[in-house]
């Protein structure tokens, strides 16, 4: 049985899984990774921390996927949203 689950269709195929950097992969959960230049979600506030990757290209920390909360040199939040300074 998959440790990251929380429901299982049978003991080898995976449903649901934790929140917290893992997703549904084909039968099990598997670590969530985001493509570059993208982040993966990482505040702690969020009801979905670390379930999902940034939106935005110049974020370095978001909230949910479309809230950055934190972002690259250069740039700053406004309206949850990365600007350039």
């Amino acid at each position: 049985m998959d440790p990251y689950a929380t429901a299982w269709f049978n003991d080898y195929k995976s449903t649901a899984c934790v929140e917290g950097g893992r997703r549904l992969g084909r039968v099990s959960c598997v670590p969530l990774t985001c493509s570059a230049p993208y982040v993966q979600s990482n505040d702690s506030a969020s009801s979905c921390s670390d379930s999902e990757c940034c939106a935005d290209p110049y974020a370095t920390a978001c909230s949910s996927a479309l809230v950055s909360t934190k972002c690259r040199r250069g740039y700053r939040t406004v309206g949850g949203k990365c600007v350039k300074s």
